[in-house]
């Protein structure tokens, strides 16, 4: 045999099988949940394994924003999508190219965690004020049970958008927590 074909072909021996196999374990998640999005992620166990520690459990307060970062096209948006739909948690996907406005933005998350009525809440032109006002309005009516993700896809784009929008996005969870403790966990991807 070839000694670079050993380089790209190792060995998995039976208890590294186990130790991948047993990433993707976290009290408070379905184990059938977790074996679902372990089936669909094939030879990303070590990925998923991270991204699972560092989300946490579903009612644990844990990190308010997480970017992910990777070439184009390797799969960082599945990867998420993969955990936010298999394990059912409560998440809005933005995508930064077709939200071409704050306002859509911030529609488009009151809308997927409040409904229509809370959108159609927020003034012509909103503010960031204005949405984190509506925010807390919306979530003293109708209290998270566990973590809500907004997940971002294309956020370099925000540095083009006002100049206080991503800073401010990114500290979220602490500009809506003033008065009430809401889980809340922004992903960029």
């Amino acid at each position: 045999m070839n000694p670079c074909q050993r380089v790209f072909q190792p060995a998995v021996t039976g208890s590294e099988q186990s130790w991948m196999a047993g990433l993707l374990e976290l009290p408070g998640y379905d184990e059938e949940r977790l074996r679902r999005v372990s089936e669909q992620l094939p030879c990303r166990e070590l990925q998923a394994g991270l991204l699972l520690s560092l989300m946490g459990q579903p009612q644990q307060y844990c990190y308010p924003s997480l970017f992910i970062y990777g070439h184009r096209a390797s799969g960082k948006s599945h990867v998420v999508n993969v955990f936010m739909k298999d394990l059912e948690l409560p998440h809005v996907t933005v995508s930064c190219v077709e939200c071409v406005s704050v306002a859509l933005l911030f529609e488009k998350v009151l809308q997927s965690f409040f409904g229509g009525d809370a959108a159609s809440l927020l003034p012509r032109s909103p503010s960031l004020s204005d949405f984190v006002r509506i925010y807390r309005q919306q979530s003293s009516q109708s209290p998270a049970k566990q973590t809500r993700y907004i997940v971002m896809e294309k956020a370099e784009l925000l540095r083009d958008a006002d100049v206080n929008l991503l800073p401010a996005l990114l500290r979220l969870q602490e500009l809506v927590s003033i008065f009430f403790i809401y889980r809340w966990r922004l992903f960029i991807v």
